[in-house]
């Protein structure tokens, strides 16, 4: 029997729940970006998918049609009397009320006995969405897509190429974990309330690159603590390693790159080099030093 779409934000309004301003609430309400962003997941009938904020359950409701289960997390508890009742003859979607930034998922997909989720699909909270997506990517190594809505300077910074002003540590940092293109921009006018910003669907796509990625990440860090500045100066300035600014300068050029270069020019694959390198020297100084 085919299932009758609510009214999602009807529903919400009699129920008097509204967008709060202070979690910076947006709902969006386009159908077929709904949709599109439903067959961007490419979803099969035996996979669990991941929500993050669902909210009046919109998406949540189209995903429940598509997958064999949905695991949403939503920090507004305000939201459950909407969830119960635009979802009530669902039985395929179990809400985890939290933090999504704290909730312990590997434990609550262990205490519902469901399989682990592949694809993470939402529409995120745009204030926590890059912390998010990091964090995300560091600890679920289950999640091999996400399908993620988020404010477009955000998707910007994700896909930036070299050279660009929305390159930068972010950029790298994603890059490590997976391959970003955007899928779609939504004006507006796709949300109650409109927000300020323009808001774009991204894609990530697993493909881990880097294991070490506490030490990436402090390359990163003080490569674009002055992203003006020279890669070398940054670099040997942020006292990292304990490594001379001369011997800097010959691992950068081994990594194939200009001592006088800025980190906004420098590729992913060059940035990865300089880490590898870095990581040797390491662990030959430990070497050393237990051997000594």
């Amino acid at each position: 029997m085919k299932k009758t779409q609510p009214s999602f934000l009807k529903i919400a309004k009699s129920l008097s729940i509204y967008p709060s301003k202070r979690l910076g609430q947006h709902f969006l309400i386009n159908e077929g970006a709904l949709k599109q962003i439903v067959k961007a997941a490419s979803i099969s009938p035996d996979e669990t998918v991941l929500e993050i904020g669902p909210g009046i359950g919109n998406l949540t409701w189209h995903l429940s049609k598509e997958a064999a289960f949905v695991i949403a997390i939503e920090k507004d508890f305000r939201m459950k009397k909407v969830l119960d009742e635009v979802l009530k003859d669902t039985e395929n979607v179990f809400i985890i009320y939290g933090d999504a930034l704290n909730v312990d998922l590997e434990k609550e997909i262990s205490d519902r006995k469901l399989p682990s989720p592949e694809k993470l699909v939402s529409n995120l909270p745009y204030r926590i969405a890059s912390t998010l997506i990091v964090s995300y990517l560091i600890k679920y190594d289950f999640l091999k897509t996400y399908i993620l809505m988020v404010q477009k300077e955000v998707a910007d910074r994700i896909v930036a190429a070299p050279g660009s002003d929305a390159y930068g540590g972010l950029t790298l940092k994603i890059k490590a974990f997976a391959d970003a293109i955007v899928v779609m921009n939504l004006t507006p006018g796709s949300f109650y309330p409109k927000p300020d910003v323009s808001s774009s669907v991204i894609q990530l796509k697993r493909k881990k690159k880097v294991d070490d990625y506490q030490l990436y990440f402090k390359i990163i860090d003080a490569s674009f603590r002055h992203r003006r500045k020279k890669i070398i100066n940054s670099i040997a300035g942020s006292g990292l390693f304990g490594i001379k600014k001369e011997k800097v300068g010959k691992i950068l050029e081994i990594a194939g790159i200009f001592p006088d270069e800025r980190a906004e020019d420098i590729g992913f694959d060059r940035f990865f080099k300089f880490y590898e390198i870095i990581r040797k020297e390491i662990a030959i100084n430990e070497l050393k030093m237990t051997n000594s």
